[in-house]
């Protein structure tokens, strides 16, 4: 299924105003079909703009279209408008370094590769009921005994490992398109969102510290697709280091004699509840985690622009290669229409 790249109004109405009343030599755009790419030139009394065709080959040529027809392109999705900064990041595949970009990024991230992945299994389903926050009446009973649930593994090995792998495929996905401003603009929008319903991230003081003594910012930042996989590894890396998350795996992981847990069941003072129907991290929990992964996705995406962070980032990438191999790419995460 492929990524629909969905304008918002906002660039459509500048397009349309450029198109009017602006500088002609201002507008540009896409067409998605072809992609080819079109820049104004002039715009004649009779409102007929003279553009300039650029396609994916390097081919150029000239065309004249009637201004309506150009308008009805771009409300109809067929021509999708860029800036000519886009095209200037788009074609060196960098990205904008700013505090604003970092943060809808470090949101969009946290929500779209950490959040709503696997882990969203192990939340949903009937949570434990006991008097006291920790659970210490609720136990877990399984064939070869029983385990006090502050004392539970949340996840097994095997889901760690799955989940580690899907998060770091999940980063990679994104930022290996994060240059291209339709795929931005379409991916970032969750976490515009997430900027009124979540706290806005905030650095994280350990990881501030190892990247502390970074040269001064240069507001851009260029990711290829070698360095995209070894950002993404170190983002899921320091994101799922995190202690909060570190804390649900320890402990102990019930024993299933059938295989498939049906022989598990968790009896707290209200109640028993199966395994499989278990949820097994809490609202409050998952909330916590939602904030760390910002922030710490946050402070990584803030030292970008500073060579020396970078340089840093992008060994410590290297290394985690070595050791976990190389990400690839979601179907459907990063694709563009």
């Amino acid at each position: 299924m492929l990524v629909s790249a969905k304008w918002n109004e906002d660039a459509i109405a500048r397009a349309l105003q450029v198109l009017r009343e602006g500088d002609i030599t201002e507008f540009m755009a896409r067409d998605p079909a072809w992609n080819t790419f079109y820049w104004g030139i002039s715009r004649d009394e009779g409102d007929r703009v003279k553009l300039q065709a650029r396609t994916q080959g390097g081919t150029r040529r000239t065309k004249i279209e009637p201004l309506d027809k150009i308008e009805d392109y771009i409300r109809n999705d067929l021509w999708r408008p860029w800036t000519k900064r886009d095209y200037e990041l788009h074609s060196s595949k960098s990205v904008e370094i700013n505090d604003e970009t970092t943060a809808i990024l470090a949101l969009t991230i946290a929500s779209l590769c950490f959040r709503n992945t696997s882990l969203e299994e192990y939340h949903v389903g009937e949570v434990p009921q006991a008097a006291n926050e920790d659970c210490s009446a609720v136990w877990i009973v399984h064939p070869k005994g029983k385990i006090r649930w502050p004392k539970l593994r949340r996840l097994s090995s095997h889901e760690e490992q799955a989940l580690r792998e899907e998060v770091t495929n999940g980063v990679y996905t994104v930022l290996r398109h994060i240059h291209h401003p339709e795929y931005r603009t379409l991916v970032c929008s969750s976490g515009a969102d997430l900027t009124r319903r979540w706290n806005r991230p905030t650095s994280v003081a350990s990881i501030e510290n190892a990247l502390r003594g970074s040269n001064s910012g240069q507001g851009e930042a260029f990711i290829d697709d070698d360095r995209a996989a070894r950002l993404a590894l170190v983002i899921a890396d320091t994101g799922l280091g995190c202690p909060q998350f570190q804390d649900l795996l320890t402990g102990e992981w019930p024993y299933s004699e059938i295989g498939d847990y049906s022989d598990v069941r968790v009896v707290g003072p209200n109640g028993e509840i199966g395994w499989n129907d278990l949820s097994r991290i809490s609202d409050r929990e998952m909330a916590e985690l939602n904030k760390c992964w910002a922030n710490r996705v946050y402070t990584i995406l803030r030292h970008l622009d500073k060579p020396s962070a970078y340089e840093l980032l992008l060994r410590q990438g290297e290394e985690l290669i070595l050791t976990w191999g190389r990400p690839t790419p979601i179907r459907g995460l990063g694709a563009i229409e």
